[in-house]
């Protein structure tokens, strides 16, 4: 019998100007992923995934010191509390990305993780940060396991996209792929080493 997770993403466009207060903005796109977060309850989403900085713009595009306001603690900021008192009321796991304060002038690009009862699982820190970029290819490298596209939102609308994950098919993709095969986690030290 396969396992099936039901997963969903949310994908927004900003419904203001982003030279609106950072608090405005901030609520705005707020308010409009609840109405996205509680819709996906109703299509029984299981595991839901926020994008990127999700709460306003993508900023990294610019250098501006405004947005530095948008920061918030995780898990003790008020976006992580609301998502963990949603992810219970709906039984619903949720990855929220957020610009995240460790201390002053140390931000960092995060992913808090939400179990489906509202208990903080832990947070992801952005590892590689592009500095320039002028273009991504993720699709030809991602969306499953073997590389096809599981479903697909449109290019210029907000949206929920909704689909169903077979967990089973990582384990299957592995076994023929066998990349954890070759891996040689201890050589990740001499590489890591900061005396090296």
């Amino acid at each position: 019998m396969p396992r099936i997770v039901r997963g969903g993403l949310i994908q927004a466009s900003l419904p203001c100007s982003g030279d609106e207060p950072i608090k405005t903005i901030k609520q705005l796109m707020l308010d409009k992923h609840v109405a996205f977060i509680e819709e996906g309850a109703k299509q029984a989403v299981q595991v839901l995934c926020l994008q990127e900085l999700f709460y306003g713009p993508y900023f990294c595009a610019e250098q501006a010191t405004k947005w530095y306001s948008a920061v918030e603690p995780v898990p003790d900021g008020p976006t992580t509390r609301l998502m963990q008192d949603l992810a219970k009321r709906f039984r619903m796991v949720i990855v929220v990305p957020l610009y995240e304060i460790e201390m002053t002038g140390v931000h960092y690009n995060t992913a808090a993780v939400i179990d489906a009862d509202g208990t903080y699982l832990g947070k992801y820190r952005k590892h590689h940060i592009p500095q320039v970029a002028p273009g991504f290819w993720e699709k030809f490298y991602f969306c499953n396991p073997r590389g096809q596209i599981v479903a697909q939102g449109s290019r210029d609308q907000s949206e929920l996209i909704v689909a169903d994950l077979d967990l089973d098919m990582v384990g299957e993709v592995r076994s023929v792929w066998q990349f954890f095969r070759d891996r040689r986690p201890e050589s990740y030290q001499k590489i890591s080493d900061v005396n090296a």
